[in-house]
């Protein structure tokens, strides 16, 4: 819309104004304002659009606002991996709302982008776009300096030999390393299964620089050792299937 709009209590239950917000004409937001202590009204409307522009002005220097599509979901994940959104409720709705079509595996894939030598956004963008083509489905985004995707799939198709392998051969062409987590299922757990593709990414990078697709299968053992230096949870290493096995046994008396 070209200006911001107003909807009655009738369609939200209470009144709004919204409008977007846009950084060099990419969309990144909307913002909203609810009619509370005072009834809303058309001298409103200006002010609202003063301040979506003020809104934007500031946004405009993040750099992860600058590295963005304008995808809705990129602000989401981002703030998902910072621990800004972490319950359970307010995730579930936000991906219902934002249409992600989250399948039944989930893979976080991340890519280290410090070892190129032209570290400038149009090449950065266009490595992200090859990705997105290889991995068919994956959502990305660019942060911390590395490219992060989310990839999901169905329980029958998984990840698929031949896209792994292309993946690996575009990896090797352009001398860049990706770590890849666990397979997890829900979104909630996106920031725990984010850490292990970094760690297998941070490893991987010292110990096998032959390799350029990085399973944290492979360096979970590394990892555990660091982690019992550092006195860390270390439940949050175990696999997926050890609590199954848990919740087996103190349901069926069992002692697997």
């Amino acid at each position: 819309s070209p200006a911001p709009v107003y909807f009655s209590k009738e369609l939200f239950g209470v009144a709004r104004i919204i409008w977007r917000i846009k950084v060099e004409d990419k969309m990144v937001g909307q913002l909203a304002v609810l009619e509370w202590n005072k009834p809303l009204s058309e001298s409103d409307i200006p002010l609202f659009s003063k301040l979506c522009d003020a809104v934007s002005c500031e946004m405009q220097k993040s750099e992860f606002i600058q590295n963005s599509k304008g995808h809705k979901y990129e602000t989401f994940i981002s703030d998902i991996l910072d621990g800004i959104i972490f319950e359970k409720r307010t995730i579930n709705e936000r991906t219902k709302y934002l249409d992600l079509a989250i399948k039944e595996n989930l893979y976080v894939l991340t890519i280290n982008t410090m070892t190129l030598y032209d570290k400038g956004n149009i090449f950065i963008e266009y490595l992200r776009d090859e990705l997105e083509r290889i991995l068919t489905g994956s959502k990305s985004l660019i942060y911390k300096d590395n490219i992060v995707l989310i990839l999901s799939r169905s329980k029958e198709l998984s990840m698929q030999e031949g896209e792994m392998k292309n993946l690996s051969n575009f990896l090797e062409t352009n001398n860049i390393y990706c770590g890849i987590s666990r397979c997890f299922h829900v979104l909630p757990d996106l920031k725990k299964y984010y850490q292990q593709s970094v760690k297998s990414l941070n490893f991987g990078m010292m110990l096998s620089k032959d390799k350029y697709l990085l399973f944290y299968e492979d360096f979970a053992l590394y990892h555990f050792f660091d982690m019992c230096q550092k006195n860390d949870d270390l439940e949050e290493l175990c696999h997926a299937s050890i609590y199954k096995l848990i919740e087996y046994d103190n349901n069926n008396t069992g002692d697997y």
